[in-house]
């Protein structure tokens, strides 16, 4: 638990009911935001980028690893992305044709989900673990045929066909957020936000948020 004073800058890693100015919580979900870290930065941490912190952490990625991350331009992929960079790991990451440059950006070599993506990857190398930030059918696949150890692939998606190759689905429990905003702190992560709305217009953010390939994450300022 972190004691924290009247006044004190805080991030919360609250499961829902947060479209609010005041919320009331219980103290071991709050973290106390640095100083390096903005308010628009410590807003975006929960979740999504705990979630891509959580498949790094279970996988154990080290500076010997390639790591596979199947949407990698998304908020958690993207997370997994630099947090396995951090880590000194070599990083693939899966992604359409328009986020490539991210990709780059953030460390990782990217391959277009939409080609021959198991050819793609093995002409660059050798793959050691999987992290599924996407789910379904085709990244499933591609890691059983790319992976040879599968006790080395976890997934956020614990969806049918993940369950039926054995990759298990980490949750993301609230006591690595912490460890996700020291990485933010030093700049090591850095999320990518597509818009800020103001909170009288949740109903639209939570619109945008269902479409297709939104470029990062989409905040409410209170």
């Amino acid at each position: 638990m972190v004691t924290v004073a009247v006044g004190d800058a805080v991030i919360v890693g609250a499961r829902g009911g947060s479209y609010r100015e005041q919320l009331v919580v219980d103290a071991d979900l709050v973290v106390r935001r640095p100083r390096g870290v903005s308010p628009e930065q410590a807003a975006s941490l929960p979740s999504s980028a705990v979630a891509g912190y959580s498949l790094v952490h279970h996988l154990g990625i080290t500076a010997a690893d390639t790591l596979l991350v199947h949407g990698a331009a998304g908020s958690v992929g993207a997370a997994a992305v630099q947090i396995a960079v951090a880590r000194g790991a070599r990083v693939i990451g899966t992604a359409s044709v328009a986020n490539q440059d991210y990709l780059r950006s953030i460390g990782a070599i990217p391959v277009d989900y939409a080609g021959d993506l198991i050819s793609a990857v093995r002409s660059i190398g050798t793959v050691t673990a999987s992290a599924d930030a996407v789910g379904g059918r085709n990244s499933v696949h591609a890691t059983t045929q790319l992976l040879s150890n599968m006790a080395r692939a976890v997934t956020v998606w614990g969806e049918e066909h993940s369950v039926s190759a054995g990759i298990p689905w980490v949750e993301h429990p609230i006591d690595e957020l912490e460890r996700t905003v020291e990485l933010a702190a030093i700049g090591k992560l850095v999320v990518r936000i597509a818009e800020i709305l103001p909170l009288a217009k949740a109903a639209t953010a939570f619109e945008h948020s269902m479409g297709a390939h939104t470029p990062g994450k989409i905040l409410l300022r209170v």
